[in-house]
């Protein structure tokens, strides 16, 4: 090929190339070790299931899917490996907290530094007897003072996270009854909750309309 051909070949693969890279940098892997952290005594003025507020919320504009799980067959106590795909359907760019590292992103806990986001990520069960009950929650933060650690999210694009933790039910009634049936079948969906501040967030919790149905052994 002439040089003239080879410059013209490059520049229309270029974009696939820089798209491939992006979709590549696209996963938040957090079956990582986590950051060691200090105590605190807020714990970080957010992170867990917000499921209830005063005021009427907005529905984060995202499209969550449950992916996939490590494996199909877990017991209680064990790690479970999930994965999530978040998808922002709105025409404006959202901005998404995107580090475990709560030292770095918020040094002073009685004080949120400028762009303070928190958000969980969850597997949901819901109990034909006792309701919804989190399994495997993940919290991640974000603020200016650590660029890395928002992730912008443009109209249409998706992103990954993959998380691993421990397989319990909080909820111990719902544990008993559980394990007296086991082994048991169970659908899981993913929860996925955004706080763009401590007291009433503007966005309401949002759950995965897909489900992946795993077997709990004994």
């Amino acid at each position: 090929m002439t040089p003239l051909v080879w410059t013209l070949v490059l520049t229309l693969l270029l974009p696939f190339e820089l798209l491939a890279q992006r979709q590549v940098g696209d996963l938040l892997d957090l079956t990582k070790d986590i950051p060691p952290q200090k105590e605190r005594v807020s714990g970080g003025s957010g992170g867990g299931p917000i499921l209830i507020g005063s005021t009427i919320k907005k529905e984060v504009p995202l499209r969550i899917t449950l992916l996939h799980f490590d494996k199909l067959a877990y017991r209680l106590g064990e790690q479970i490996v999930y994965e999530v795909r978040l998808e922002n359907v709105s025409n404006h760019d959202l901005t998404l907290p995107w580090s475990l590292d709560l030292d770095k992103v918020k040094p002073d806990e009685k004080k949120d530094p400028p762009g303070y986001l928190t958000s969980s990520l969850s597997l949901v069960f819901n109990d034909p007897i006792y309701g919804i009950e989190f399994v495997g929650l993940a919290s991640l933060y974000g603020s200016q003072l650590v660029p890395d650690s928002l992730k912008v999210l443009r109209p249409n694009e998706r992103v990954r996270i993959r998380a691993a933790r421990t397989f319990f039910f909080g909820d111990a009634r719902i544990s008993d009854r559980v394990i007296r049936e086991l082994p048991i079948r169970l659908d899981l969906s993913a929860y996925f909750n955004l706080q763009d501040r401590p007291f009433d967030p503007t966005y309401d919790s949002s759950f995965s309309q897909n489900c992946i149905n795993v077997q709990l052994e004994k």
